[in-house]
């Protein structure tokens, strides 16, 4: 008898592995907003045990969903404040990964423009990526990068590193994903996960619908939390290193939030709090468990 016979009925396959996992409590998901940006036929639920989050229906990803066109940002009016922030993201990420891929294999997995791969060239031994989208993927090849549409085309590869920043959230079949990268790993080696965080202070705690609005998106399948990323990453044979909070987005960015509704306050007001302040704003979030996003670190067993 399978095991699904015992759970309540899922809505879609990511809820089934979430339930598997035991990510996801047995009490039914309930309504947590209406919509997601960018559709208004899909609503995003919650489950009342874990605090995960998880959309209504995610037949809208199919397999060619991130191949064509170039990704087209639905976020009309704030290419200065994606761009500041995607600098701010990248300065962290490399600072992470310079001592953890130096002189190793390294794949990384939803590779985009390959902003990394690019300014570590040299570090590793072998720096590798994953990236569905054609016209990223051909204009690194063009430079002679190791660029592959999907994780299968590196079957029978080792790697020491594998990192996926931002893209968990975005994958159909979590466990299977997490089963390749396990078999791609050497023993002893590590995988990265960045992923946005279920319990952040706005989504939650200041309960602002029009962040809800902004911030929820039809390509973000699940938000996990703490408990729920350990529990698939333990589920799925990996030991936990490591897992944190992260404050990607400032202290000014939600004090424009709070007096005008807005994103952007990161970029447009990054001058008006004393670095002090803010860093002290950062580590409470981290104290309360509420930053918006959380890294994770864990290792295939030796």
């Amino acid at each position: 008898m399978s095991k699904f016979n015992k759970l309540p009925a899922p809505i879609h396959d990511l809820h089934r592995q979430l339930l598997e996992v035991g990510a996801c409590g047995d009490g039914p998901l309930t309504l947590f907003h209406p919509r997601v940006r960018d559709r208004a036929d899909i609503e995003v639920l919650r489950c009342n045990d874990s605090g995960v989050i998880v959309l209504s229906r995610i037949d809208h990803i199919i397999d060619s969903f991130y191949s064509d066109p170039l990704p087209v940002s639905s976020l009309t009016g704030l290419d200065n404040a994606i761009d500041y922030q995607d600098r701010l993201d990248t300065s962290r990420r490399i600072k992470l990964l310079n001592r953890s891929v130096a002189n190793r294999r390294w794949l990384d997995i939803g590779t985009g423009p390959g902003t990394l791969i690019t300014e570590l060239e040299g570090v590793p031994t072998l720096s590798c990526g994953v990236e569905p989208n054609n016209v990223y993927r051909s204009m690194l090849q063009s430079n002679s990068h190791d660029i592959r549409p999907s994780i299968e085309d590196f079957h029978g590869c080792n790697f020491d590193v594998i990192s996926l920043f931002h893209v968990f959230e975005h994958l159909v079949d979590p466990l299977d994903h997490l089963n390749r990268v396990r078999e791609l790993l050497i023993p002893g080696g590590t995988i990265f996960i960045e992923i946005p965080h279920a319990n952040e202070f706005l989504l939650n705690c200041a309960n602002l619908i029009e962040y809800r609005d902004f911030t929820l998106w039809s390509q973000h399948l699940v938000l996990h939390t703490q408990r729920s990323i350990v529990q698939m990453l333990q589920y799925s044979g990996f030991n936990i290193i490591n897992i944190e909070g992260i404050q990607r987005y400032s202290l000014e960015n939600h004090l424009y939030w709070f007096k005008y509704g807005l994103p952007g306050g990161h970029h447009v007001m990054s001058d008006l709090v004393e670095d002090d302040l803010r860093l002290s704003y950062e580590e409470t979030l981290r104290r309360l468990d509420s930053t918006d996003t959380l890294m994770v670190s864990a290792t295939v067993p030796s």
